[in-house]
């Protein structure tokens, strides 16, 4: 995940705009079958103050480096926080 910064969005339809965005800038779906950039996420950690927002990944290298087309300021590094804790069975 160090290739990788997350922008937080408050809503599906800001998940989807962005994904839609990144598919025509990047050229997907292309001819190897890449159909999407990004599956929609949300931070579903009832304790983690950024809970109910969307997890948007910005790839920092590579094929579908993206980080060109968001502020870098927005951009935050990955919180394995986010997600909710796993309750362990008794």
């Amino acid at each position: 995940m160090a290739n990788t910064k997350y922008k937080l969005l408050d809503t599906p339809a800001q998940v989807e705009a962005a994904e839609a965005d990144m598919r025509v800038k990047l050229g997907i779906p292309d001819s190897k079958g890449t159909l999407k950039y990004a599956e929609q996420v949300m931070v579903d950690n009832p304790e983690h103050a950024e809970y109910g927002r969307f997890i948007f990944p910005v790839m920092l290298e590579g094929s579908w480096k993206s980080v060109q087309h968001f502020d870098a300021s927005e951009l935050v590094d990955f919180d394995p926080n986010w997600a909710k804790p796993v309750e362990e069975s008794e």
